[in-house]
């Protein structure tokens, strides 16, 4: 999406407001930046985020403001979800492909009790998302990349977008290395207690990295309920980047809705064990 086709809709949207879950108000552009100020319609809280020209933060802002790609509440378990996250001393949220953290502002207004991760190894999309969610201190910026195990990684750019970046091993590829992390790193590094220390959720656009984090068995999946993913098999084709994905889900049951370019899957059984643990806690 183009930069000032973006700024139309935003006037298109101020002036005869739609029903989707967010307001919009439009700023005086700052070091070229497009500025909005965002409000969610249903929820405390407002933030106000810069678009960069010339980058895909014009087509992350239009899926998730526009589109409510993250906004779960339609969904026929919300109620079941939103029970887990009231009940839970701290519940942790984990972004995985933070971008400039327009998803982690989405989930942030749905699950405002929650401490929200979001990791993004990219440098310029990383100072980006600070300026985006400075001052929201449920919201910890982190620049790493994850992966099935520490280490370190370099980026490589997929496409032309500041969102298609992906991750290789260090020693295959020229460049500075920068650090990743498994999931369960991610864990400690939050701080989480031992007595419930498990994410509600973890939302996943790592661009194809998601093959290596998802096996059967895998103990960070057994211990999360709530599953966002975006498979990116058409992204590198002939990979079987699902895989692993699809047989981790297969065997661990639970719903799966299929929501635009996200899959998002929910283990009821595993709530149920896990709340009254997490109200033990509290």
């Amino acid at each position: 999406m183009r930069y000032e086709r973006l700024r139309f809709l935003i006037k298109m949207a101020i002036r005869r407001p739609w029903p989707r879950p967010y307001r919009f108000c439009l700023l005086p552009d700052r070091r070229g930046c497009l500025r909005v100020r965002i409000t969610p319609r249903d929820r405390q809280g407002a933030a106000t985020v810069e678009l960069r020209p010339n980058s895909g933060d014009s087509l992350i802002f239009a899926q998730v403001f526009f589109d409510a790609a993250y906004d779960l509440t339609p969904l026929a378990r919300w109620p079941e979800i939103e029970t887990l996250a009231r009940a839970a001393p701290q519940p942790l949220l984990l972004d995985l492909g933070a971008n400039v953290g327009f998803a982690a502002l989405a989930l942030h207004w749905q699950f405002p009790r929650a401490r929200i991760l979001a990791v993004e190894p990219e440098p310029h999309n990383f100072a980006q998302l600070c300026r985006n969610v400075a001052g929201i201190e449920a919201i910890v910026p982190v620049q790493a990349a994850v992966a099935a195990a520490d280490g370190w990684v370099q980026l490589v750019n997929a496409g032309r977008k500041s969102s298609d970046f992906r991750t290789v091993p260090a020693s295959s590829q020229p460049g500075a290395a920068i650090p990743a992390s498994s999931i369960e790193t991610l864990w400690r590094r939050a701080g989480l207690r031992p007595d419930y220390g498990t994410p509600l959720l973890v939302k996943m656009d790592v661009e194809g990295a998601e093959r290596d984090l998802f096996f059967p068995g895998c103990p960070w999946l057994e211990r999360t309920p709530l599953l966002i993913v975006e498979p990116h098999d058409w992204l590198l084709p002939h990979q079987s980047l699902s895989h692993g994905l699809l047989a981790a889900l297969t065997a661990r049951g639970g719903d799966v809705v299929v929501r635009g370019e996200h899959l998002i899957c929910w283990q009821p059984a595993l709530a149920s064990q896990l709340a009254p643990a997490q109200r033990t806690a509290a």
